[in-house]
């Protein structure tokens, strides 16, 4: 039989809870570890969408890259999101296992399997601003055939089945750091490890301007897209050690930032 606690290990054991950064909340989140599990949906959020598909689809575990509790739930009433999303969990059955930041950080995590879907070559870590000793680095770099940064950009767009986002580009590509999600704020560290290209997410003003002022690309593809690329790494790993289990996908998770068409004219 196996349980929720034998999957959080295995997970952990790609990606250690202390990998996890200190305001993170990762591992079992809902639920008992000594539960039977059977059936298990892989998602990025624990949101309306996911919860309800698990509830309703019978499935026994839901995995999610996002924590649903990142702080303490003082009351179960309903009242908002996350107390509306855990008590249907709790009636549903379904347990709730999170990897979040250790995911981003841990060989074969987000950044890696980032990294491998833009076709970078010769990858290694990229030490920024949040590097901790004896974790690895959240991001990657690595190279790719020079290319115009136009060229490049419908490239990527592509492997991450993405219709675009917002980017600065100045420059001819070859050296590119990545970040899954959230890392707009380690431009200057990409800037200072020799990279001509950033790809990143949650990008503000201020780090357009700043990547002008380096003279490096900034291209943000959303986060969604950014991190969506290591599910189906996760669902692999979890069918060759767990074969009795059913792995599955979500089918009804979306990205819920979309892209604004060009206006046409006339």
């Amino acid at each position: 039989m196996t349980t929720a606690r034998d999957i959080e290990q295995n997970l952990f054991e790609l990606a250690p809870g202390s990998y996890a950064m200190e305001w993170d909340n990762v591992g079992l989140l809902v639920g008992h570890g000594d539960r039977s599990v059977r059936r298990v949906l892989l998602a990025l959020d624990a949101d309306d969408a996911t919860v309800a598909e698990a509830v309703e689809e019978g499935y026994d575990l839901l995995i999610t890259h996002h924590p649903l509790i990142y702080t303490p739930l003082y009351h179960l009433t309903g009242a908002n999101g996350p107390e509306r999303r855990v008590e249907a969990l709790l009636r549903g059955n379904v347990a709730l296992i999170s990897m979040h930041t250790n995911l981003d950080a841990a060989h074969g995590g987000v950044n890696d399997a980032l990294a491998e879907a833009l076709g970078l070559s010769d990858v290694e870590e990229f030490l920024n601003e949040d590097a901790r000793e004896g974790v690895p680095s959240i991001g990657r770099v690595g190279t790719v055939e020079e290319m115009a940064p136009a060229v490049f950009l419908e490239q990527v767009c592509r492997a991450l089945d993405t219709n675009g986002g917002r980017h600065y580009l100045c420059r001819r590509v070859h050296r590119v750091a990545v970040g899954g999600g959230g890392c707009a704020d380690y431009l200057a560290d990409a800037y200072r490890a020799g990279c001509d290209t950033f790809l990143t997410a949650d990008c503000k003003y201020h780090n357009f301007t700043l990547a002008a002022d380096l003279g490096i690309n900034l291209i943000d593809l959303g986060h969604y897209a950014t991190e969506y690329v290591v599910l189906p790494k996760l669902k692999s790993r979890l069918e060759k050690a767990f074969p009795e289990v059913e792995f599955t996908l979500s089918s009804r998770e979306c990205d819920v930032v979309g892209v604004v068409a060009p206006l046409k004219k006339g």
